[in-house]
Parts: C-alpha cells; sequence; structure tokens
C-alpha cells in the first residue's frame, strides 16, 4: 500500500488537494510545529505530532549540537579570516541570537531524519516554507508544495521591537521592525538627547564619570539617587531602549542630573562615510564565502545531513544586517568611550552584540566593568552553565567584576569560575522600592493576579510542540477556575517581551475562556503585587521572588517540566501540571479562604527572601558605597 506523507509547518492554506490528502485513509499527517498542529486541531483531523518521536538521547544531541553550531561556526579558518574587523570576528557577536533561533530548524530537521528512517513514501505534501528541509531528506518522494498562510516569515527574534502599553482597559501591543526601530533611535538621539542634556543634565569636567548602560530608571531609582550623590557624572548609554520614554523616567534622569549617552553625537560625516564603506565590503566578503556550500553544508549539519540548504536563505541576509550594525557599533562605540573616558561601565547583558561590542572596547582602554544581575536565573535547569555564552549569567570575562543579589548566585559565580574578591554580593537595587512599599500600610484589596512568563527558548526540550500545549492548557486551567471566582478582581498580566514570535497567542484564549478579566500589558507591577491576595504564574519568572518579597501566596503551572530543577532560584511557590486542574481550584480557594493556609505559603516566601536577597532595602546604597570603594581603590 502506498503511502502519503502531509507535512504542515505554521499556518497554511487551505485548497482542494490538501484536504483530500487530509481525508486519504493512506495519509500519514504530521504537524511540524504548534500553529500547524492548532490549526489541524480545529479541522478535527487526525495527526501526529511530529517532535513527540524525539527521545530524552535525541535531545541531548540536538542541545550540543544547536550549542557548538552557535558559537565555534566562526571559527573555521577560511571563515575567520574574512570576518575580522578591528581585531573582532563578527561571527563571535551573533552567539546569543543564533542559538534561539537554530532550535526549531534543528528539532524538525532531526526529526524528519527519524521519520524517513520509519517511512519511504511515494509522495509528500509539504508547506512551502518548510520544502527545502524537506527536500534534502526525502529525496527521493515526489513533492508537492502547500502555499503558507504568510509569505514574510519572522524567522529572527530580535527583528521586532515589541511596545505594549494599555489603553484604558484595552492592552495595545505595537511590533516595531528593526529597522524601523534603529531609524527612530537615530532621531532621537540626533535631536532629543542634545536638547535634554543642554537643559537638564550636568557634566563637570572634574568629577570622574560611570557609564550605565541599559538601565530603566524607573526600575532603579533608588540606585540612580544613590550614585549621583556620589559627586560623579552619570552617563546613561540605552542601546536597545530609550532612557527617557515617560513622565517617569523623565523625572528621574533629570532629578538625578544624569547625562544621556549616544553614539551619533561623536561621530562625524567622516565616520558615517567609513562605516558605509566599510558594510559594503563586508558585504561583498560575505557573498564570496557563502559561495562556499560545502563549508557551511559541513557546519551546519547533523548526524552527518546538512540543513544548510534550508537555512542559508535567512542566515546569509542576518549576517549582512547584523554585520552592518556590529561595525557602526564597533566604531561608534570605541569613540564614544575615549570621549567621555568612564572609570566604571555597569551593565546586564554582556552577550548582546552591542554590550560584547562595548566591554571589548572598554577592556582595550582599561576601563572596569561589572555586570549586575537582572533577574533570578534559571541556575539549576539541564546544562545551564554550559550556556553562559548565550544567556551571560556570569561574565563571559571571568577576570572582572559582577554585583550579585545574594548569596545562591555568589556560589554559583565562584563554582564557575569568578573569583570571590570579583564579586560583590549587594543585594537587589532594582527591589529596593518593593522593600520601602512593603514598610507602608496598605490593605489587601482581594485581587488574583496572574502573570504569564514567556516561552524561552532555553534548549531543544523547551521548544518542543507538547511544551507550547502544555502552556495554552495552563491559560485554560487559570482562566476557567478563575471563572468561577465571583467576588474578586482579577488581572492577567502579559510578559513584556515578544509574545507573538513563535508562542502562544495568548490573548484571544484568555477571552475565549474568561472574557470577563482584565487584560494587562504595562502596569505598575509593585501596586499591583501590593493589593493582591494570591499570585499566580505560568512558568518560572522574577516576579514570583516580588510577591514573596510582599507577602504574599504564590502558584504556578508549569509548561516546561525542566522547569521544576530551577524551582531554588525564581521564588517559593507551589507547581501544578496543567492536568491538574482540581488540584489547583483547591489550593487556591485555600489560600484565598483559609488563613492557615494562606500564612503556610506566606512564611515558605520570606523564608526564601531571606536565603536569596542579601541587603534588603539597602541593596542601592550597598552598591553606590561598593561602587566608589572599587573606583577609588
Amino acid at each position: 500500500m502506498s503511502t502519503n506523507l502531509v507535512l504542515l509547518f505554521e499556518r497554511f492554506h487551505i485548497n482542494d488537494e490538501l484536504l483530500e490528502n487530509l481525508n486519504d485513509p493512506n495519509s500519514v499527517i504530521f504537524a511540524l510545529d504548534y500553529y500547524s498542529h492548532k490549526q489541524l486541531d480545529d479541522m478535527e483531523i487526525k495527526h501526529e505530532i511530529l517532535d513527540s518521536y524525539l527521545t530524552t538521547s535525541d535531545l541531548s544531541q540536538l542541545n550540543k549540537t544547536i550549542l557548538n553550531i552557535s558559537t565555534t561556526w566562526y571559527t573555521d579558518p577560511t571563515i575567520e579570516k574574512e570576518l575580522l574587523f578591528e581585531n573582532i570576528n563578527l561571527g563571535w557577536l551573533l552567539e546569543q541570537e543564533l542559538y534561539p533561533s537554530l532550535i526549531q530548524t534543528m528539532i524538525i530537521f532531526f526529526s524528519l531524519i527519524k521519520i524517513h528512517k520509519k517511512l519511504n513514501p511515494n509522495s509528500i505534501l509539504v508547506s512551502n516554507s518548510i520544502s527545502k528541509l524537506v527536500l534534502t531528506i526525502f529525496s527521493n518522494s515526489i513533492i508537492s508544495i502547500i502555499e503558507d498562510e504568510k509569505s514574510e516569515k519572522e524567522y529572527w527574534n530580535f527583528d521586532v521591537f515589541p511596545i505594549k502599553y494599555n489603553l484604558g482597559p484595552i492592552p495595545i501591543t505595537l511590533r516595531l521592525p528593526r529597522k524601523a526601530f534603529f531609524k527612530i533611535r537615530k532621531l532621537y538621539e540626533q535631536f532629543f538627547i542634545p536638547f535634554f542634556n543642554n537643559i537638564f543634565s550636568k557634566f563637570d569636567k572634574k568629577n570622574d564619570s560611570v557609564l550605565l548602560v541599559d538601565f530603566n530608571p524607573s526600575l532603579y531609582d533608588v540606585f540612580f539617587k544613590k550614585i549621583s550623590s556620589q559627586k560623579r557624572n552619570i552617563f546613561l548609554l540605552n542601546r536597545k531602549r530609550a532612557a527617557v520614554w515617560n513622565f517617569n523616567s523623565f523625572k528621574i534622569v533629570k532629578n538625578n542630573e544624569c547625562i544621556l549617552g549616544s553614539y551619533e553625537q561623536y561621530l562625524k560625516k567622516t565616520d558615517h562615510e567609513f562605516i558605509q564603506n566599510e558594510s559594503v565590503l563586508i558585504n561583498k566578503k560575505l557573498e564570496k564565502l557563502f559561495s562556499n556550500d560545502q563549508l557551511f553544508s559541513k557546519i551546519f549539519s547533523i548526524d552527518g545531513i546538512s540543513f544548510w540548504n534550508y537555512f542559508s536563505q535567512y542566515f546569509k541576509n542576518f549576517c549582512k544586517d547584523r554585520f552592518s550594525e556590529a561595525i557602526y557599533e564597533i566604531i561608534s562605540s570605541k569613540k564614544f568611550l575615549s570621549k567621555i573616558k568612564p572609570l566604571l561601565i555597569i551593565h546586564f547583558y554582556e552577550v548582546a552584540l552591542q554590550e560584547k561590542i562595548l566591554i571589548y572596547h572598554a577592556r582595550k582602554q582599561n576601563i572596569l566593568s561589572m555586570v549586575l544581575q537582572h533577574g533570578t536565573p534559571h541556575v539549576s535547569f539541564p546544562n545551564f552553565s554550559e550556556m553562559n555564552s548565550i544567556h551571560g549569567t556570569i561574565p563571559i570575562y571571568n577576570d572582572k567584576k559582577i554585583a550579585v543579589w545574594g548569596p545562591i548566585m555568589e556560589k554559583y559565580a565562584i563554582e564557575h569560575g569568578i573569583q570571590k574578591n570579583n564579586i560583590i554580593v549587594s543585594g537587589s537595587p532594582r527591589h529596593d522600592s518593593y522593600f520601602n512599599l512593603k514598610k507602608q500600610k496598605s490593605d489587601d484589596d482581594g485581587l488574583i493576579l496572574v502573570v504569564l512568563g514567556q516561552l524561552d527558548k532555553k534548549n531543544a526540550g523547551s521548544q518542543l510542540t507538547n511544551t507550547y500545549i502544555q502552556y495554552e492548557e495552563a491559560i485554560k486551567v487559570i482562566c476557567k477556575t478563575l471563572k468561577k471566582i465571583t467576588d474578586r478582581k482579577k488581572i492577567i498580566k502579559l510578559h513584556p517581551g515578544d509574545m507573538k514570535w513563535k508562542s502562544v497567542m495568548v490573548e484571544p484564549l484568555i477571552n475565549k475562556y474568561d472574557p470577563e478579566v482584565q487584560i494587562m500589558v504595562d502596569a505598575n507591577l509593585p501596586r499591583l503585587i501590593q493589593s493582591s491576595s494570591v499570585v499566580i504564574s505560568v512558568g518560572l519568572t522574577t516576579v514570583l521572588l516580588e510577591a514573596n518579597i510582599f507577602n504574599k501566596p504564590t502558584m504556578t503551572i508549569l509548561s516546561d517540566p525542566q522547569e521544576r530543577l530551577s524551582a531554588s532560584s525564581s521564588g517559593n511557590t507551589m507547581f501544578f501540571n496543567s492536568n491538574e486542574q482540581e488540584k489547583f481550584e483547591k489550593t487556591l480557594h485555600q489560600i484565598l479562604y483559609v488563613r492557615e493556609t494562606s500564612e503556610h505559603f506566606i512564611n515558605k516566601g520570606n523564608e526564601f527572601v531571606k536565603q536569596y536577597l542579601a541587603n534588603h532595602g539597602t541593596a542601592s546604597e550597598f552598591l553606590a558605597n561598593s561602587i566608589d570603594k572599587l573606583i577609588l581603590d
């Protein structure tokens, strides 16, 4: 009996040929991802999920291969020779963005290899956008193409910058294309920053300078006050988001007389011409380099089978775009640092393209730099420490400083090569305001607050279709439970990151199962937590720790079972699976209406806060004094 294979990816266009194949009893139908699975489910078509064939051993092999490709492809001597620009290998700058974007492609590719060993179909009907991947493996089958619902694919996570806010009760999300963001940023640097600095900023040549990179003033208000009181010039360099974007951030930056830094203010016409010429030159080098299909086919492969024929259509343009950006950053950051001459740089995320370049030049110019912990990393997650070049939890240079929130992260840093004398156990400056707010008397308004974590691209296991399904099921469990509770206000706070790129579309789900619940994308989170009776999360998030600080019980539904291993690093909470609705409802009811249960959760949270955070409410002062001592020494 002949077998027809139907392979569907993302959202597909339905036509007569596809319907005929879907209803053919000889067809074996696979959903290659969450979106195609959802569409088939809605059509009530029986199908299999492609990546369900992957074993634990397969996932381990995938994780190692993805990490290896992301961090070594550019080290091939032929490639490195062409990618060196001012002694920086431009490929090294792409690690953090390449890694998560490879995960889904390699999951599908490896799954197809496994299916090919079991099936030898006569014909294959496949979604257009994934057809090159299928052709590589099923070269002897007759292949027909199904048109995708969208011709344009968003392959790279950071090609879009999400901007979220609430217009009254209505959540608004704008998705700004990367190039548009850079154009707006350039105008902001050329016009707003000089205007602001001339009127509100204070620069004294007699004083030393400190550079703060990509700080959100609204989160670090207390720290800004402490560090600006030390009679130093405080420069703010924000490459990923504006330092001043609303009245609150304006007020904080103005009151502390910070100086808005920009690359544009130091670049001349000749610099721009040089950058443009070098960008043209690197593009010519890339065209020549990418003509060597044999070299790249060998690198972008698994089990000796290459996926380069498919991946190259995305990767080539990605390199051209990012390398042009990198050349701008390399020339500009070097000039910027030489002009403002800071004694210290404080930043969060050393593995991002912009910060890699900035810190590279800082080290060349003998400028001290310090990484400041900015969240609760999943340090117990499988193979987490091996991926530091991707997530940047500790410095990529083990001789530099790091300020951590408490003894747990201090221990982790020491175990992974950071010398104890380079570690400042400061506590969390961003949470000083939480502790200060906690001291104020505030009545519990009875709010049930739900916060949605992001479907992070941590490894292959975190991107399986079933992980997405469980995320959706978690939202269903919460919404169905909340609908039964009529005497409480209910808010679901969305994650601030982009939840439309390879993620679950949560807003339609929420409206379907509980249209009465309020959805918020932008909010005063400390106030929301403070007014709540319980905080519920989908996945692990720093908000759990913040709820612990405010003496709020917490509950968490996990979509990724690997996250259970990270329980010790995100806050004290009670875990549930998405198939435990009855248990979830019962526990929530006890927290809301049985005082002893609520107090038990609160006590556990207090214990976690004591263990995880140092210097409660005084972290900003401690860090500012440590910085003062570091500079004076």
